[in-house]
């Protein structure tokens, strides 16, 4: 791809640089969006949804934590996200994030990077009861136990995520996968950074 200023600099990037800067994208939006969502913030910056009053205790009867809410039980699901897929497609400059996809475009060439979670599952963990244990002064009495591996077939990582972000049911939506404004301003930050580090600058004619 070339990218020319008449009369003042002539701006090269081969195709392999062009899905080097996609790719390093790629992982600090993977990295990002982990470790916000390990510190219970939504794609909007704000705390998740709070967990109803019976998983909470069923958590804490577990030796987890109720709050805050972090999305992550086993850590599997978030564990699990990745680059699904780099592909090369279309023409225009744009830089963009949403759930399950984050474009990084340049002029006449431009990769998709596809980030989510892993199509594999984990664990099928259910929670079950065993004894009984006090939960606070005067809040009476609650079944303590565990959560369990009970076999059978879990559902995937990528579903998981899906049913977390959009909410089903009584479950509230919790979108996750995605970038807050501040961080798309640190991409944004990165990627010119890589640009820089990767062209070629050439000096142009009068």
């Amino acid at each position: 791809m070339r990218m020319g200023i008449p009369g003042l600099v002539s701006v090269q990037f081969n195709e392999p640089a062009l899905k080097k800067i996609a790719e390093a994208t790629g992982r600090s939006i993977v990295q990002q969006i982990v470790r916000r969502t390990r510190k219970g913030k939504d794609i909007n910056g704000k705390p998740f949804a709070k967990y109803s009053e019976k998983y909470k205790a069923q958590r804490e009867s577990s030796g987890r934590k109720g709050s805050p809410v972090d999305l992550t039980l086993s850590g599997e699901m978030l564990g699990s996200v990745s680059i699904l897929k780099t592909q090369r497609s279309g023409s225009r400059l744009l830089t963009r994030s949403g759930i399950n996809t984050t474009s990084v475009k340049h002029v006449h060439t431009h990769f998709m990077v596809t980030i989510g979670p892993g199509p594999g599952s984990g664990k099928n963990l259910k929670f079950k009861a065993g004894g009984i244990y006090k939960r606070g002064k005067n809040k009476g009495q609650q079944k303590k136990g565990k959560f369990v591996d009970v076999g059978g077939k879990a559902p995937t990582h990528n579903e998981k995520g899906s049913k977390l972000h959009y909410g089903k049911g009584r479950l509230p939506p919790r979108p996750w996968l995605g970038l807050t404004k501040k961080q798309s301003a640190v991409i944004k930050k990165s990627i010119e950074k890589l640009i820089k580090s990767l062209v070629t600058v050439k000096k142009g004619s009068g």
